[in-house]
């Protein structure tokens, strides 16, 4: 093929530079963009670029038809990518899977297919004709699949511009601005192709196609970098948000709404209230406290029924800690408001009753003089934790807690002084999360805690104390995590739990500089007994041989079912010797004794493979190498024992 630089190639290769560089700028921002759609659009510009330089350049017929088929490898899915981009900016609107993607890319594989094949149809191309006085510059005459695939493109387009004006309706005023400019940086593309199918193009046989979507994704780009499109997301409005009891809302930099969710409009009763709106557009009773992003306030509405809330901020920073936002989460406390307010003003006439109606709440409840003794407290289960209710009353809170033992010493100890010191400074204490012992017995309880004065004028008259029992929770969280790393059939560890428990095994053995030794090992010929007997009574070999070889253990080593028929053990402070002997113990005791299967008793037997910590090792290649060794060991006859001499 012969080539020769034209003024097309040096402008074809001044686009195809700026398709690359947008990539770039894309790819060094993929994490925080997270839309893979787009970085796939601008790879196909570039592809388009690169092609029509070469279609450009060509002194033969024959070579520009060839890079005239190749370019639509980019051209005809530039439109389709961008539109499989918008439909999830700025936030997510469908969830998208393979059958929607196929649909939306059909046609313009359809017509890259018919590109290709042009010579058997002529669908695409009807004739190319030399254009006069033009050296080298052709004219393709278009066939009917032509305006197929091009109709389908603007139809994409179309749909992506509608996208965006759609979130520009409903966007605050920066992120309009954000909008506008890809709008604008959308519709460029739509007058170059429209010039290029109207024939009205500045130089004949010039397709200014490449270089206007070139020019597109320099605005892009610039969104991307100057105008920080990706900076401020929309909270995902996940259930978990939708359903939460606290209000939550988020605000960009300019303090304007970018996500509120339905909890904050129903306390704010701003029903009509969405994203998009500014902080002077909150009821004016709600401005300081959400004009204060350093501390909480707390602001109470007179009326019938009257409401306290809680207002508490918290700076939100992008990759590179700069301040990208606040959130507030707002809590209804006046619940908590009404029984300290009831009780500072008719503590007498009204004590009867609220002991009547605390007594069967959940929520511990126990009030302090001006000296810290205890004046009242309720008969909560968490209050039960602490002791005897009428040892308690008039006993110093403050000796209360020096008496008790927290699970964990260390935390337990700065927990208590944080509370000891709040209460000679006077603020307010919430949700700290507290565990304690049984008087009487080793179990625990997890306990919420929360402490704030009473203050009467400027006088604090003492404090009421709250405790909420949490160790359901904490319990329910614990067995959750125990599950991700524990095999639902055996019991033993799954691989997760390897890795996480094996790596301590192996860092000891490197700090302590002890032996460890790695036994990875299988059940021979167990897929035939899969096949022969069925996955029901193959699962109950699996359970009875793993039941044998965990009686060869210690409580200290590390067992894990690795996948199907394989398994780990990691045997810490044990050398070589000491390893195989382990494994010698688990070959008898797994084949020594048949295993009943239906009608039938059948000898199991192991194929083991035994490696022993290097200096050289981490944990995957200590693994890697009894896993290699086990093979050797199948390979060598099965139902034996290979020690690594590598």
């Amino acid at each position: 093929m012969n080539f020769t630089a034209t003024n097309l190639t040096y402008l074809y290769f001044g686009s195809l530079l700026i398709s690359l560089l947008n990539i770039y700028t894309l790819l060094e921002r993929q994490q925080k963009v997270n839309f893979p759609w787009l970085v796939r659009a601008m790879f196909a510009i570039a592809i388009y670029n690169l092609f029509s330089l070469l279609d450009a350049s060509s002194t033969t017929l024959d070579a520009r038809i060839l890079w005239s088929k190749l370019a639509y490898f980019g051209s005809i899915y530039i439109s389709p990518l961008f539109l499989l981009f918008f439909i999830n900016y700025p936030h997510k609107r469908l969830q998208l899977n393979w059958r929607m993607i196929a649909i939306i890319l059909l046609i313009p594989t359809l017509t890259l297919i018919a590109v290709l094949t042009n010579e058997l149809h002529h669908l695409i191309w009807v004739d190319i004709i030399p254009i006069s006085g033009v050296p080298n510059a052709y004219l393709f005459l278009h066939g009917p699949f032509y305006w197929i695939g091009i109709g389908f493109d603007y139809i994409c387009g179309i749909a992506s511009v509608l996208l965006i004006i759609l979130d520009m309706r409903q966007s605050s005023d920066k992120s309009r601005a954000q909008s506008r400019w890809l709008l604008f940086s959308s519709l460029f593309p739509f007058a170059t192709s429209l010039v290029y199918d109207l024939g009205f193009t500045p130089i004949p046989g010039f397709e200014i196609l490449p270089i206007g979507f070139s020019i597109s994704g320099i605005g892009l780009v610039f969104s991307i970098i100057f105008l920080k499109i990706f900076d401020i997301i929309p909270v995902s409005r996940s259930l978990l948000v939708e359903n939460l009891q606290d209000g939550l809302i988020i605000f960009d930099n300019l303090m304007q709404v970018v996500d509120i969710n339905p909890a904050a409009r129903k306390l704010l009763g701003i029903d009509q209230l969405d994203s998009g709106v500014g902080i002077n557009d909150f009821p004016e009773i709600y401005l300081p406290a959400l004009s204060e992003i350093t501390k909480q306030t707390e602001i109470r509405i007179d009326g019938n029924p009257g409401k306290t809330l809680l207002f508490l901020p918290n700076t939100l920073l992008d990759d590179s800690a700069k301040p990208a936002g606040s959130m507030f989460v707002i809590r209804d406390m006046t619940e908590i408001r009404a029984v300290e307010t009831a009780l500072q003003q008719s503590q007498s006439r009204y004590q009867s009753l609220i002991e009547d109606v605390l007594d069967i709440s959940t929520v511990g409840i126990c009030i302090l003089d001006k000296d810290f003794k205890v004046v009242w407290i309720n008969q909560a289960d968490a209050i039960d934790w602490l002791g005897d209710r009428a040892q308690l009353l008039g006993k110093d809170f403050r000796s209360i807690l020096k008496d008790y033992s927290p699970v964990d010493l260390k935390n337990g100890d700065r927990l208590i002084g944080e509370i000891l010191m709040s209460y000679h400074s006077g603020y307010f204490i919430e949700d700290v999360e507290i565990r304690f012992r049984s008087r009487n017995t080793n179990h625990g309880k997890v306990l919420q805690y929360s402490s704030r004065p009473i203050t009467i004028g400027f006088f604090t008259s003492g404090r009421i104390e709250q405790f909420i029992d949490i160790s359901e929770q904490k319990s329910l969280q614990k067995k959750i995590e125990l599950l991700a790393i524990t095999d639902e059939l055996t019991g033993i560890y799954n691989r997760r739990g390897l890795m996480e428990f094996g790596r301590h095994d192996f860092n000891r053995a490197r700090r302590t500089h002890t032996n460890l030794g790695a036994v990875y090992f299988d059940i021979d010929h167990f897929k035939d007994l899969n096949d022969k007997y069925g996955h029901a009574e193959g699962d109950k070999i699996l359970v009875e041989v793993i039941r044998r070889v965990k009686s060869c253990l210690r409580d200290m080593d590390t067992f894990a079912r690795c996948g199907g028929d394989e398994f780990v053990i990691l045997i810490p402070e044990a050398d070589l010797q000491q390893t195989i002997e382990i494994c010698h113990r688990i070959q008898n005791n797994v084949s020594d004794t048949p295993i009943k299967i239906v009608a039938d008793f059948i000898n199991i037997h192991l194929s083991l493979g035994v490696a022993q910590i290097r200096l050289q090792d981490n944990l995957t290649s200590l693994l890697n190498r009894a896993d290699q060794t086990m093979y050797r060991a199948k390979q060598s006859g099965r139902g034996r024992i290979e020690i690594c001499d590598e």
